[in-house]
């Protein structure tokens, strides 16, 4: 990706919420955009080459329909029953890779 200048950003219904509880967390005097790249900064430094990449967590891999994390179980429910029969092997997929994950740290913790 070249940058000049300026570089849109696509909000959709999906992402909305996640930029406004970002920008509740940014300091007035700090533009959004440089309040962005300290986060990417960020992350960078604190997932560079050991965790899980974020692209592996992409839509590309479950379905976009399905809710943000935190969302209500009601709401889980709902979207969950409403998978087609790929998207709904694609969470279970995702599902297990999960639990291993929390399995995995929870070790390291006990």
């Amino acid at each position: 990706m070249k940058f000049n200048n300026r570089v849109n950003i696509s909000i959709s219904s999906n992402t909305i919420k996640a930029f406004e509880f970002f920008d509740k967390k940014r300091p007035n005097n700090i533009s959004f955009s440089s309040f962005l790249a300290m986060a990417v900064m960020e992350h960078n430094v604190n997932h560079s080459g050991k965790d899980s990449k974020i692209t592996e967590f992409s839509n590309e891999y479950v379905s976009a329909e399905l809710p943000t994390f935190h969302a209500s179980i009601e709401t889980w429910k709902k979207n969950i029953s409403n998978l087609t029969q790929s998207d709904f092997k694609r969470l279970q997929t995702r599902y297990i890779q999960l639990g291993n994950m929390i399995n995995r740290e929870m070790e390291k913790r006990i």
